[in-house]
């Protein structure tokens, strides 16, 4: 069943490789001001480009320019301009804080985005966890907004001087002083200063953010049937017992948080979910008075709770694909334990062991069509008894998981 898993998943990453590609109608501006309208590779950046990757509008051939080949782009409301910035790259790790309350700027050619316009027009940079806001009026260089943080003794202080700069820029019409104390250092904090400081409406804005994605929160119920097995082995036994694949009930409930960048195509998901295996199987060996009896029976009620990560690729706006994998932690529920009975001419006795919370990986495939899917999931092999030294049941399980989006 591993095998049948990689081979599912390396099918639909090569299948869906092209579906990733969606080239849309923006446009580009050369570094001789020349605006050239054509298909433009739209990810969706988090991330301020670096490169970009476009096609004429007449011509299958994609071609991939640097930052510097490229003065500006716009596509689906995603709107970059290059320039050559002062940029302070200052850490909030406070192992590697700096010590200094002045920026430590460096000259820097990048792209930055554009969230609002007008006689103040705003940018934000990012890269990773830096995000650095920017401001111009007119043709001037845009300017980086200033908030540090850096070690002060043992605390922790704060260089706040981007308030004083947002009055210096705007209190020709915003004379509020509140206005700057209470701005955060934020993109929802500043675009409505930004907006206010221009007399633009919401719905001037929308120019700029058209096509940009959001986070969502999404709800599922997940049944499914699970055939799982056991491999058994204890010191004093015959061999190893490997109870046969049985089918299990399983069902659970997933909260899964869509991020936003990258059109959406990245999740973040956690989905407790209920199952109960019990199985039992019986060997003899050798004959007459030598013979030996081992007889295993495995009892597993538990909660899993795996944490992980998935990625959408995307066939048209109502289906796609997905592929996850998880980190996940098992709760064991009530007297979840393994018997183990020997007997032979000579002797017999009966031991127990008590399962345990343990831990382990899993990665499933699946589709999704509006609010129904359907994942095969592969759960690696786990130990149910990490405290006995010298009793081990490994569980695995290969099954399919039905999904139902509530909200």
């Amino acid at each position: 069943m591993k095998k049948n898993l990689i081979v599912l998943l390396t099918l639909l990453i090569s299948i869906c490789t092209a579906a990733q590609i969606n080239f849309e109608p923006g446009y580009i501006i050369n570094n001789y001001g020349v605006k050239i309208n054509c298909l433009i590779k739209n990810v969706a950046w988090k991330n301020s480009p670096v490169s970009l990757d476009y096609k004429k509008e007449d011509s299958s051939e994609t071609i991939t320019s640097k930052i510097e080949d490229i003065s500006a782009f716009s596509v689906a409301g995603y709107n970059f301009e290059r320039f050559v910035v002062q940029l302070d790259r200052s850490t909030n790790d406070y192992e590697r804080m700096s010590v200094s309350k002045k920026p430590e700027f460096r000259k820097e050619t990048v792209y930055l985005k554009k969230l609002v316009g007008g006689s103040a027009t705003l940018y934000k940079y990012e890269d990773g966890n830096l995000i650095r806001f920017f401001t111009r009026k007119g043709t001037s260089n845009p300017e980086q907004l200033i908030y540090k943080s850096y070690r002060d003794g043992a605390q922790v202080g704060y260089n706040n001087s981007y308030k004083g700069q947002l009055y210096n820029i705007m209190k020709d019409k915003i004379t509020d002083n509140d206005k700057y104390k209470y701005a955060d250092y934020d993109e929802k904090s500043l675009v409505k200063l930004f907006l206010d400081y221009n007399g633009a409406s919401d719905e001037e804005i929308k120019k700029y953010n058209d096509g940009q994605t959001n986070s969502s929160f999404n709800i599922k119920i997940t049944p499914g049937i699970n055939f799982s097995s056991t491999s058994n082995s204890k010191k004093d036994a015959q061999g190893t017992f490997e109870l046969q694949s049985k089918p299990v009930f399983r069902i659970g409930i997933e909260a899964e948080w869509v991020l936003s960048f990258n059109k959406n195509k990245w999740s973040l998901f956690i989905e407790p979910n209920f199952q109960s295996y019990d199985d039992s199987d019986s060997k003899t060996y050798g004959e007459g008075l030598s013979e030996i009896s081992n007889d295993w029976a495995v009892s597993y009620k538990y909660i899993d709770v795996p944490l992980g990560i998935r990625h959408y690729m995307f066939l048209n706006q109502k289906a796609k694909l997905f592929i996850n994998v998880a980190y996940l932690y098992s709760f064991v529920m009530g007297d979840s334990g393994s018997n183990f009975k020997y007997g032979s001419s000579f002797s017999s006795y009966e031991l127990k062991a008590t399962a345990a919370n343990s831990s382990g990986f899993l990665a499933g495939a699946g589709f999704s069509y509006k609010n129904l899917s359907i994942e095969a999931r592969y759960n690696f092999k786990r130990e149910i008894f990490p405290n006995y030294g010298d009793w081990s049941s490994k569980y695995k399980s290969f099954g399919i998981i039905l999904g139902y989006k509530i909200f």
